[in-house]
């Protein structure tokens, strides 16, 4: 069975999901067509029948591939080719992977490659140098990732170790806001002091915000940029008796109502919105955004995880967990650290890898036996506070160090982790 079957994106499979959901075991509602091309291929072969399918790549890392990874696992790989964000196709934007599967029950390692260049004649002759053993055992059920057998053990050792960061922070990583419409809700520092100038009410419904470009590697955040915050159901709380709602909004903040009314338009078509034009959509953890918080961007090409002392709300989809335990992002910014989530989260072109709540939930936490590592973060906190170009490499190494005698890696095992930081 040899095919490239049709790349089709869920929202245009609404009217045939509930035939999907009854006949395919690999359903999810969120997975693209070509998803169910696998299994069919995979069901019409005969015994010790071979498969051979270009694909997406992202079914690998998706939470909407983990149906089709657990249902693939009844089954023997034979290779997997991963091409990552290269252009192999020159007018289509796709992640594309070979997909060799053999209908025997597995027993045997795979043959596994990710391609780095498309600068080569032959592709036989690049993967026979390039591609490597792996061990289909050892796929996690989250997420499949193509290592050697070496590496996978270093990965499964970790996963193994203390306890997911969901379950250590009673499940609070939570994204940031979606205004709908930033050039209305969003301002800077000149317009914050013009709002409050001409009339004092305003500032109760400004906050300090961050958006991605700010938050930066062990950096405390400092933006300046601010949130007009009229949370959904404000309105109806305030002003429950009043028929005329907007006028009632005039009168309690009449600088904010002047400001936002240039945008009435443009905020009353957007989708995030809350119960009227000039709220914010809902939030159920808005409280969150006023606490001390771990924060990150959603896409990085190395840790790039700060601490937020100063309160901010922040925009998505960057992340955050609201708490004080800012050693956390020590062990996060780690080289062991970038090791765990650049091989278990979903890749982009450029280098770049998806930090999304649904990865980073299963990052295992070791509580350390000692206050080293939270004295090292606080000092290199206070240090790029004062200077954000300060060199801290000294201070990052001896981190290094201490998270993995935390998570109790021999010199083997630091040594195959330092290569492939140094090969990213």
């Amino acid at each position: 069975m040899i095919g490239n079957p049709p790349y089709i994106r869920q929202e245009l499979l609404k009217e045939i999901k509930p035939y999907l959901k009854e006949k395919y075991e690999v359903y999810s509602g969120y997975a693209d067509l070509y998803q169910y091309f696998v299994q069919k291929g995979i069901e019409v072969l005969s015994t010790n029948g071979c498969f051979h399918y270009i694909v997406s790549n992202k079914w690998m890392r998706a939470s909407y591939g983990k149906p089709l990874r657990e249902w693939l696992q009844n089954f023997q790989i034979q290779s997997i080719i991963d091409f990552g964000d290269l252009p192999v196709f020159e007018e289509a934007t796709v992640y594309p992977c070979l997909l060799e599967i053999n209908k025997k029950l597995p027993d045997d390692l795979f043959q596994a490659c990710e391609v780095e260049s498309l600068d080569f004649t032959d592709l036989e002759h690049y993967l026979g140098e390039s591609c490597f053993e792996s061990d289909q055992e050892k796929l996690s059920k989250e997420v499949w990732t193509l290592l050697d057998k070496e590496s996978q053990s270093i990965l499964s050792k970790l996963g193994n170790s203390g306890i997911k960061l969901k379950e250590h922070v009673n499940g609070e990583i939570y994204r940031g806001l979606i205004t709908g419409l930033n050039d209305a809700f969003v301002i800077d520092e000149e317009t914050r002091e013009k709002l409050i100038n001409k009339h004092k009410s305003s500032e109760k419904v400004i906050q300090k915000y961050l958006s991605g470009k700010d938050i930066n590697r062990f950096i405390p955040p400092n933006s300046d940029k601010y949130l007009i915050n009229i949370p959904n159901g404000w309105t109806d709380k305030k002003f429950s008796n009043r028929d005329d709602k907007w006028e009632a909004v005039q009168e309690e903040l009449p600088a904010i109502a002047d400001y936002l009314s240039k945008y009435k338009k443009a905020a009353k078509k957007r989708y995030d919105q809350g119960e009227y034009w000039w709220e914010l959509r809902a939030c159920a953890y808005l409280e969150s955004f006023e606490e001390e918080k771990i924060c990150w961007r959603n896409l990085q090409s190395r840790g790039e995880f700060t601490f937020d002392k100063r309160k901010h709300y922040i925009n998505a989809p960057s992340v955050f967990i609201p708490t004080d335990e800012f050693e956390l992002i020590g062990i996060l910014n780690s080289n062991l650290g970038w090791f765990f989530l650049s091989n278990t989260t979903a890749g982009r072109r450029g280098g770049y890898y998806e930090i999304k709540p649904f990865y980073i939930e299963q990052f295992p936490i070791v509580k350390p036996q000692t206050d080293e590592i939270k004295k090292k973060v606080d000092q290199i906190l206070s240090t790029k506070d004062k200077d954000p170009e300060a060199d801290i490499s000294e201070l990052e190494e001896e981190i290094d160090q201490l998270v993995y005698e935390l998570y109790g890696l021999s010199e083997e095992e630091i040594g195959i982790v330092e290569g492939s930081i140094s090969r990213n």
